[in-house]
């Protein structure tokens, strides 16, 4: 019989040998689609500019000064007089430094490669359990961010790394790289700031019951270790900016002022199940559906079985 860090190997290894097949054979510079295109662009523009400025690359800027004709006007914001992506700087300089020794057609592979590092993460952590990790292979995109070229599968990397140093043995450091960790995924997605604000909200709702002194009495480390990039990241776009919430916030703007509650929640119904020629998340994953109805089963089983052990001591 297997033990169960063999099993989570081998299912890991077949896992990553049918991705990368999947992306060879799709073809990694055929993945550049709409956003990707323009992170490319971006990054391109950063390597281009000899990293003093992200400004995107336009042949015609001489003749358009004002860019006008300017062939991604949708996906671009002006700053200071200067079109710029509205996409994480970090991710586009990231790989701006990797094309000194990759051809661009192959930076999806890096994406891939941090959607591998997070599986691996989760492979070391005790808490996660063989059918979680295929779960999470198989059920849920994280390893699907990893066949386009997204800063998502960075983002998803340090979130897993805040949550293993989280679980970790409660010493300073561990606690202090769980913030951090947890934190440092902003420069990649600003939305990253809403998911660690309602984490702590619900730890300090379920696990400290409202407790203010004692939530943070206990977990003043992680909020310093969330802090500092959260401050980097302030600093650095009231440098590049002007804002303390960067690029992302300033392209998006005109919706957040014009937000209505009736179209958010026909975008979130058209993101989880179907709209037009787009298949929703729990269709694209319908085994993420189909889990969620095994695992809300098992604990109502388990608290049967606790009710009934109770019953019999």
């Amino acid at each position: 019989m297997l033990g169960p860090l063999k099993q989570k190997l081998i299912f890991v290894g077949l896992i990553g040998l049918f991705f990368v097949w999947h992306l060879r054979t799709i073809g990694p510079q055929n993945t550049y689609a709409l956003d990707s295109f323009v992170k490319l662009v971006q990054t391109v523009s950063i390597q281009n500019n000899q990293f003093l400025s992200e400004e995107l690359i336009y042949n015609a800027k001489q003749l358009d000064t004002k860019s006008l004709l300017h062939p991604l006007p949708t996906f671009t914001i002006e700053v200071n007089g200067k079109m710029l992506s509205p996409f994480s700087v970090d991710f586009a300089a990231l790989n701006a430094l990797l094309l000194n020794f990759i051809d661009k057609r192959n930076l999806p592979y890096v994406c891939l490669l941090f959607s591998f590092l997070t599986v691996l993460v989760f492979l070391i952590s005790k808490q996660i359990s063989f059918p979680t990790l295929i779960l999470a292979c198989l059920g849920t995109p994280l390893i699907y961010q990893g066949l386009e070229f997204s800063e998502n599968s960075i983002l998803l990397f340090f979130q897993a790394l805040g949550f293993f140093f989280y679980f970790k043995n409660s010493t300073a450091l561990y606690k202090f790289l769980s913030g951090f960790f947890l934190s440092s995924g902003i420069f990649f997605r600003l939305e990253n700031i809403v998911f660690v604000i309602l984490f702590y909200f619900f730890i300090f709702l379920y696990v400290y019951k409202f407790n203010i002194f004692e939530f943070i009495k206990s977990e003043s480390i992680r909020l310093t270790g969330c802090i500092l990039p959260l401050c980097l990241f302030v600093l650095q776009n009231l440098y590049l900016y002007g804002h303390i919430l960067g690029a992302r916030f300033l392209s998006n703007q005109g919706s957040l002022s014009n937000f209505e509650i009736l179209g958010r929640l026909e975008q979130a119904r058209n993101l989880i199940f179907l709209t037009y020629f787009k298949i929703g998340f729990f269709g694209f994953t319908p085994i993420f559906l189909i889990s969620i109805g095994y695992f809300y089963l098992e604990e109502i089983a388990l608290k049967v079985t606790r009710t009934r052990c109770f019953c019999i001591l």
